[in-house]
């Protein structure tokens, strides 16, 4: 009779599984029964599992930290797809680092959620939990309210997934030998309470490089927000994801961006060296700081009686050597505008030899009346030859 239950919800369930796709979800190959035992068939990962590689079984190379983060945006991916299909979400029930299995280029696929519901032990498991047993293990990833309640909703993948977090983070086991029997989750919720995220460092996998802290502190936040006892304090797989993605950005920082301008070191000068070039104006290569090295011109200017204003535009003479530049508001004076189209006669002005006309705005005060604003108008202005007279 029991065999019979088993047989319907495992039709059930591969029902189900036939009918969801995705990415980062282990496709399934085939499935068989024989005897009453019932099989499904995946496609062989040769990476293995998530476990293995954390641990570093068959003296593999430790997952850097890109490839870590990969893995859980992935998994996450997956999670989220399938706490949101319709008419109703498919709760995984069996989240942990040994059912993410990663392919040739360690893309995480999510197995073995089909099958969470055949355990039926799990059903109405106690709060006495025996260590002994093969089957417990997967208990540690398992929320309170599972274990001695039997209740299984979307936040309780979210709980798990918070531990796989854990074990990407340290690379330790869910229960730690050291001291003895005690949970990963148990002693990082103590100290990130206790003394705040930097007592966590210290529990950083250290058998790969370490990583900018700002980085490991996002993560140590979302693997205790996701294991947190109650249910409604955890965020929704949407969230965790979020969070994620963003994380993600950070770990192509070399170092953590400032959180101040005191904090900011600027880049050094090899690093400026190393800039590409980009072209650049003529007007922007010259020293807009440096005076006219003409000192006629500039004791023709100082000596210039007639105020008149220019606009907060930039005065810029074309065609000066370099060092000629340009200056900005430095000779702003004003000028009635009865005399500007005597200024524009050529007869009055002597242009230098190898100098131009240049334009700028000017504010017409002489047209002001009351209650409208002055009128900007567009001259020429002369360079005049040293010598002889302005005007």
């Amino acid at each position: 009779m029991q065999c019979k239950k088993q047989w319907k919800r495992f039709l059930s369930e591969l029902e189900v599984l036939l009918l969801f796709h995705h990415p980062n979800i282990l496709e399934l190959a085939a499935y068989f029964t024989e005897s009453e035992k019932f099989c499904l068939v995946y496609p062989y990962m040769r990476n293995g599992s998530l476990f293995d590689r954390l641990q570093c079984v068959g003296n593999t190379d430790p997952l850097s930290w890109h490839i870590r983060i990969n893995v859980l945006i992935g998994t996450a991916r997956a999670v989220q797809y399938l706490h949101n299909t319709d008419p109703c979400s498919v709760v995984c029930g069996s989240i942990s680092s040994a059912n993410i299995l990663l392919d040739d280029q360690f893309q995480p696929k999510l197995t073995d959620f089909a099958v969470a519901h055949f355990r039926p032990h799990l059903e109405h498991q106690s709060s006495t939990i025996s260590v002994t047993s093969g089957s417990s293990k997967h208990l540690w990833y398992m929320p309170e309210e599972y274990i001695r309640q039997g209740k299984l909703s979307t936040k309780t993948d979210v709980y798990s997934f918070g531990i796989v977090i854990m074990e990407v983070l340290t690379g330790c086991k869910v229960v730690l030998d050291e001291p003895k029997h005690i949970q990963l989750r148990d002693l990082l919720l103590e100290l990130l309470e206790k003394r705040g995220l930097d007592s966590c460092f210290s529990f950083l996998d250290k058998k790969v490089l370490p990583c900018p802290r700002n980085f490991s502190a996002k993560l140590f936040s979302l693997a205790g927000q996701c294991a947190a006892t109650r249910a409604k304090l955890r965020p929704s797989m949407d969230e965790v994801l979020t969070t994620l993605e963003s994380t993600q950005a950070s770990l192509h920082f070399a170092e953590d961006p400032p959180t101040s301008l005191k904090s900011f070191r600027c880049p050094s000068p090899l690093f400026l060296d190393n800039l590409p070039s980009i072209p650049v104006e003529d007007d922007e290569r010259q020293n807009h700081h440096s005076p006219p090295h003409d000192k006629h011109l500039r004791k023709d200017r100082l000596t210039q009686k007639t105020p008149f204003e220019c606009s907060q535009s930039e005065v810029t003479f074309l065609g000066l050597e370099n060092k000629t530049g340009s200056r900005r508001n430095e000779d702003a004076c004003r000028i009635p505008s009865s005399s500007w189209e005597e200024c524009r006669s050529p007869q009055h002005a002597a242009p230098f030899q190898d100098s131009r006309a240049c334009g700028m705005n000017v504010v017409d005060l002489s047209a002001e009346t009351p209650g409208h604003s002055c009128r900007s108008r567009r001259v020429e202005l002369w360079a005049f030859t040293p010598g002889s007279p302005p005007f």
